[in-house]
């Protein structure tokens, strides 16, 4: 029996710490990483701004529901095995007379452990594209922000995106630090 109680407590003891540690963390985070497609960058955009052909190329999602437009904006759900969560595009730029294009979601459920934006970046680089995948996340339950950031870390979800955009372009990437471009309006000098 006493071998039981110390085992109980010690799990309990581990679980106290880490929910502790994970209150310490902060909430909001910021992660990006990069790849380079050889393909162009049009086409890699509408690869990825078509959410409705998700399912056919990210393993994750077992299908996408679009959802009425909310605000003027495009509004889908992702089903996984991890549940379902609803999105919208806050902003759809394609890349346009040699511009970068940007592609930016934001989680609108809020009753998930987790929150956020992701911006994507596609912007021509030589006789490749460069993507540039920012997570701009929110962690809200203290034992999800220590295992986003200890175990899972925060790139986890972008770099399994990346890593299956490219596959559905036949290729195999290394992941690159980033961060997300300045992105110049059509018609600017900068």
């Amino acid at each position: 029996m006493k071998w039981v109680i110390i085992v109980v407590g010690g799990i309990v003891g581990v679980v106290l710490m880490v929910v502790i540690i994970g209150a310490t963390l902060p909430k909001a985070h910021v992660a990006s990483h990069a790849i380079r497609l050889k393909q162009k960058p049009d086409t890699v955009f509408r690869t990825i701004a078509s959410v409705t052909t998700a399912a056919s190329w990210r393993s994750d999602i077992q299908r996408v529901e679009m959802l009425p437009p909310h605000e003027g904006r495009m509004a889908w759900r992702e089903h996984s095995s991890n549940g379902a969560v609803a999105y919208e595009a806050e902003l759809v730029r394609p890349p346009v007379n040699g511009l970068p294009g940007r592609f930016v979601t934001r989680i609108t459920d809020r009753n998930l452990p987790y929150g956020g934006s992701w911006i994507i970046d596609v912007a021509p680089d030589g006789p490749q594209t460069l993507v540039i995948a920012t997570e701009r996340g929110e962690v809200y339950n203290p034992l999800f922000r220590f295992v986003s950031r200890y175990i899972m870390g925060h790139t986890a979800s972008i770099d399994a995106y990346l890593k299956a955009l490219a596959k559905q372009f036949g290729q195999e990437v290394e992941l690159e630090e980033a961060i997300p471009l300045e992105m110049p309006m059509a018609g600017s000098k900068g």
